[in-house]
């Protein structure tokens, strides 16, 4: 008798990852399952780098949300994606990630460097699409960052001084600094004394400002109604996200 041949592709029983639970219809719906990453994906993090297949998740749902949130999500699949992102994972990130690392004042400022790479890539990728654009097409509050950097006297650095550095890389750390002065100075830190390094470290490291650009950017550059300005890429400012955190403190929004 001939052998059969094993299919090549995964195997795995989906009931191995997947399960329902509620024990009666008042009570909450536990659903367990799990992200399976795209063969040949690569994760890196601070001290993490390893292959990695599934992410296992566990969400708890009161029942009387489950209609809503079935009819939610095969209507709008996109923006849902984009909540649990952003009102979930993200929120859930910054929070642990203060509970966690190395301890005193070491802490406190490994904590602080982790943040500064995470909104000088997101700032960064945010001014670089507003930068291909006249500067009179740029959203309401982004004419309020322009008065005050204005009045702070740095409008000629950011915008008429040639060479060296770039635009965004400009607004960038005039953001950077207005917000976190103080602490750079109380960390020791002083990220902008070498921009090549900070660009690299702190911008382009482990791909930051590429994965910025391509999820939360890319596809949306093009999209402007006839008449309006590109409200996706513009809104970004009010969706939880370092711009936000940036903005609120520059109190421009």
């Amino acid at each position: 008798m001939k052998k059969r041949k094993e299919p090549t592709h995964d195997q795995t029983s989906p009931a191995t990852f997947f399960k329902v639970r509620q024990r009666t219809k008042e009570l909450p719906i536990t659903i367990e399952g799990f992200i399976k990453i795209k063969e040949g994906a690569f994760l890196q993090g601070e001290g993490f780098k390893q292959k990695e297949d599934k992410i296992k998740l566990k969400v708890t749902i009161p029942s009387s949300d489950w209609r809503k949130l079935w009819k939610f999500c095969l209507r709008y699949t996109d923006d849902f994606a984009k909540q649990f992102w952003s009102n979930l994972i993200y929120p859930a990130m910054k929070e642990l990630e203060t509970k966690k690392g190395a301890r005193g004042r070491y802490k406190e400022s490994k904590h602080f460097v982790n943040r500064l790479k995470d909104d000088a890539s997101f700032l960064y990728a945010f001014f670089t699409y507003w930068c291909k654009n006249p500067v009179e097409d740029w959203p309401d509050y982004l004419q309020r960052l322009i008065s005050k950097v204005k009045k702070d006297g740095w409008y000629d650095y950011i915008f008429k001084e040639k060479g060296g550095t770039n635009r965004p890389y400009r607004l960038t750390r005039y953001c950077i600094e207005k917000v976190y002065g103080a602490l750079l100075e109380s960390c020791g830190l002083k990220p902008f004394a070498d921009p090549k390094n900070f660009s690299e470290t702190y911008i382009y490291g482990n791909g930051r400002a590429a994965r910025v650009t391509k999820f939360f950017i890319e596809g949306k550059t093009h999209q402007k109604p006839q008449g309006k300005k590109p409200r996706e890429v513009a809104n970004l400012a009010f969706e939880p996200s370092p711009l936000k955190f940036i903005f609120e403190r520059l109190q421009i929004i």
